[in-house]
């Protein structure tokens, strides 16, 4: 059985490199999808991208049969492409198609919509199905990209597209989309093999960019390319390089034929701190650094070409020039910001808005500070450190290196409280609080740089709900989501004993706020933040109900929410756990039924019976082991003591009336049961079992 192969390819103009990578593999997904959606059986699908085209490969495509399922009225078609198999489905509707397939089945007696497969024709389906599924693809491209808008007809696609290929085997398949038909015509490099190259069968893709249209059109494939010339490179002039992940898919993403050339810029600049200097060259210019044997940096550094070029030296000679325009610039800020100390910039903060409805840089220092004490009197971890960290942690922002290379912000501070000669441990804080924590490994290992970074994620946090700033399904411009992930791991990781609820009145009261609009923050912050612990341990597969019974209870002590959940997650199923979640709803039942106001205080003399004196003595005895909760390792102990508590309560209702004739007697026992209710609903809310 012969397999065929699908290409499709959009010549556009250049796309954007930092998103390149990701919009070509979405676009690889959709597609994919869409296969799915219509039931081609296939091998696998490949993507290529390169500055001015994304293209997708299909395969190994079975031969097929379309298949119909006749109704009065169709809901949708199915084409399920498998070898002569008739296989019935309801679903899209295709109304032109079903009238074209009665009409033959009227007209020529071979095409029958029930049970024989038909030959004559049925090509003309076979490019209906995939001319839906390139127009759907790029329909959801669209959709989930950031478009822009180009001729007078209002069309929309992330850049202007020139040209769109689509092949089965050697047929092209029509498709009219961006106001451009399909075709089977790609061009080559864009500054090196302008012309036109007709492909005769989507299987000569990729291989005929490279030969006729010096095309690297594999992603993958450019970026070995790249990565073996930068080390050959290196090698050759006795460097090292050191290769930037995100700076190498960027790089990647640029070119279309990559050439290393070798550069270099005057020894003087050596002066300026290496970290500057490598931030200039990769975040800048793109330029990849060398460093020596020593891993101290040198004058010599490796650029990209998307050429092959008739005279390196003056591509070289340009790009010299602009490193050293940008590296005078950064010298003469780094002299200027050197004249005084790091902290002496503190009081400059004044004249910096962090946000018009919460001061100045200033202030969120100050806020800073205040929070960081706050949080080592409960920790009583590098008090002196951690303070001292606060008070640097914004004054970079005001020196020229970060006005004018904004990204350096921290880095900066770290180096200059280096040669001001403060403690490693202030200088690593400074840089690490601005570091995105996204999984236990982001979490720094000094306590002075995670008493910071937790400091300033609840001071944003609170501050942005301060200001009445919204986290919407779209966007998240101040990351509120990453600040309250990035505080949720500093907590588990470092196992810092803290409520939550304290932490966020603490910041909260920081703020010049009404009372009535204070607890309305308090309550705002709480909610935002649970509904990211939700998430994170959603996210983990965690069971719902387990969750939200932990969450929605009274503790807010993170380390002891996480302990329950890991406990109860582990005894969900067991024969205790269950008859736990039993006692909870019967105690539920019966003090529904009995609408009464419940003593605070249970009177013992009223306790007649003994077994109600038994279970009165016993939960006072569990009450006073609650504190078991804040060691994990006694979780077991205490749930055990419940389940005990269980059996004592079953033996109550076996031996003891609780609608007792004296009406004292009666409240007292709904008493204890009710106290017993409560007792339970702090430890989890056993409702959402």
């Amino acid at each position: 059985m012969k397999k065929k192969t699908l290409l499709v390819e959009l010549i556009t103009e250049e796309l954007p490199a930092k998103n390149l990578f990701s919009l070509s593999r979405l676009f690889s997904k959709l597609v994919v999808n869409e296969l799915t959606f219509y039931r081609v059986k296939y091998k696998n699908v490949e993507w290529f991208s390169s500055p001015r085209r994304l293209a997708i490969k299909v395969n190994g495509i079975d031969d097929f049969a379309i298949v119909l399922k006749k109704k009065q009225e169709i809901s949708k078609t199915s084409f399920f492409l498998k070898s002569k198999k008739i296989i019935k489905e309801n679903e899209k509707q295709v109304q032109h198609i079903h009238s074209d397939l009665e009409n033959y089945n009227k007209r020529d007696k071979k095409l029958y919509i029930n049970n024989t497969y038909v030959e004559n024709d049925i090509y003309k389906y076979i490019e209906f199905i995939f001319s839906q599924i390139v127009l759907s693809s790029l329909k959801k491209l669209t959709l989930k990209s950031t478009v822009m808008r180009w001729s007078n007809k209002n069309i929309k696609f992330i850049r202007p597209v020139r040209n769109i290929l689509v092949l089965l085997d050697k047929k092209n398949i029509l498709v009219n989309v961006f106001g451009i038909k399909s075709n089977r015509l790609t061009f080559g490099h864009f500054y090196m093999n302008k012309k036109i190259i007709s492909v005769i069968e989507a299987k000569e893709y990729p291989s005929i960019l490279k030969t006729k249209g010096q095309v690297l059109v594999d992603h993958y494939v450019r970026k070995d390319v790249i990565v073996n010339e930068l080390k050959k490179q290196a090698n050759l002039i006795g460097g090292i390089v050191k290769i930037s992940e995100k700076l190498l898919e960027e790089v990647t993403s640029l070119v279309e034929w990559p050439e290393v050339l070798v550069a270099s810029f005057p020894k003087k600049f050596l002066s300026i701190p290496s970290s500057i200097i490598t931030y200039i060259m990769e975040r800048d210019q793109k330029f990849f650094p060398i460093f020596d044997k020593n891993n101290n940096l040198i004058n010599k550094f490796l650029l990209i070409s998307n050429i092959i070029p008739k005279c390196s030296h003056s591509i070289v000679h340009g790009n010299e020039k602009v490193i050293v325009a940008r590296l005078s610039d950064a010298k003469f800020f780094f002299s200027i910001d050197r004249k005084k100390n790091l902290k002496r910039y503190f009081l400059d903060l004044k004249n910096i808005i962090f946000h018009t409805s919460l001061g100045s840089l200033l202030d969120r220092s100050k806020r800073i500070i205040k929070l960081v004490k706050y949080i080592c009197r409960l920790t009583n971890k590098n008090n002196i450190l951690s303070i001292q960290a606060a008070k640097l942690s914004k004054c970079d922002l005001v020196t020229n290196i970060v006005r004018e290379f904004p990204e350096m912000q921290g880095k900066i501070g770290s180096i200059y409280a280096l040669l001001d000669g403060e403690n490693k441990k202030v200088a690593l804080a400074i840089k690490e609080q601005y570091f995105n924590i996204n999984k236990e490994e982001d979490v720094p290992d000094s306590d002075t740089s995670c008493n910071l970074s937790l400091a300033d994620k609840i001071d944003m946090l609170v501050g942005m709900f301060v200001a009445n700033s919204r986290v919407s399904s779209n966007g998240d411009p101040f990351g509120m989501r990453r600040s309250a992930i990035g505080l949720i791991l500093i907590i588990l990781k470092r196992q810092i004993d803290i409520k939550l609820d304290s932490l966020i009145n603490t910041a909260v009261s920081l703020y010049k706020v009404h009372n009535k609009v204070h607890d309305k923050i308090i309550i705002k912050v709480k909610n935002f933040l649970f509904n990211r612990i939700f998430y994170f341990y959603a996210n983990k597969n965690y069971n719902k109900s387990v969750i939200n019974s932990v969450l929605f209870g009274q503790d807010t002590n993170l380390i002891s929410i996480n302990n329950k959940i890991n406990f109860i997650s582990n005894i969900y199923y067991s024969k205790y756990f269950i008859k736990l979640i039993s006692l909870y709803k019967r105690l539920d039942k019966i003090l529904k039924k009995n609408s009464i106001l419940f003593l605070k205080k249970i009177n013992f003399f009223l306790l007649r019976d003994r077994q109600e004196r038994v279970l009165y003595k016993f939960f006072i005895y569990i009450k006073t082991k609650k504190i078991f909760l804040k060691n994990k390792e006694k979780y077991k102990s205490f749930f055990f003591l419940l389940h005990k508590l269980t059996n004592f309560v079953d033996y109550f209702f076996k031996k003891v009336l609780v609608n007792d004739k004296n009406i004292e007697v009666k409240t007292n026992r709904l008493s204890l049961l009710n106290s017993i209710f409560i007792f339970l609903n702090s430890i989890v809310n056993f409702s959402y079992f």
